[in-house]
């Protein structure tokens, strides 16, 4: 369990880290695109380049989603606004997604099954007992 916990939040910091960039990298090609291809493959490579520079292995590929929907999604809006749009939706995702991984679908421990499982049984059986009695008295009366 705690290796999938790592797991999760390793990723998690990739992602933000890859938003943050991106965001950042987009505002700047946003900036000065004026639709040259170059400008926006630079900022492509920058944003591939800056996570493995840091050690962020799965960060590069969604710094590049980020800095690619920045200048390409039209808008009134100012681009420095949709670049802290992006990287607040996409933060608010990450902390729902952990929210939901570290307290909804933690893994319970064996005890636990146990547990719930005997006394699941036992009302169960309880309530077939209280069954049948009821059968019993009520079905002889008629």
């Amino acid at each position: 369990m705690q290796s999938e916990r790592a797991a999760t939040l390793t990723a998690s910091r990739d992602r933000l880290v890859g938003t943050a960039v991106g965001a950042l990298v987009g505002w700047g090609t946003a900036t000065v695109w004026h639709g040259h291809l170059i400008v926006y493959a630079i900022a492509v490579l920058i944003c591939m380049v800056i996570p493995e520079l840091m050690g962020l292995k799965g960060a590069g590929w969604l710094a590049g989603v980020a800095a690619t929907i920045i200048p390409l999604v039209p808008s009134t809006a100012s681009h420095w606004r949709i670049a802290l749009d992006r990287f607040l939706e996409v933060s608010f995702g990450i902390v729902v997604a952990l929210v939901v991984s570290q307290v909804l679908w933690r893994t319970t421990s064996a005890a636990k099954v146990s547990a719930v499982r005997g006394a699941s049984e036992r009302v169960l059986v309880w309530g077939g007992a209280w069954l049948w009695r009821a059968r019993e008295v009520f079905g002889g009366m008629a």
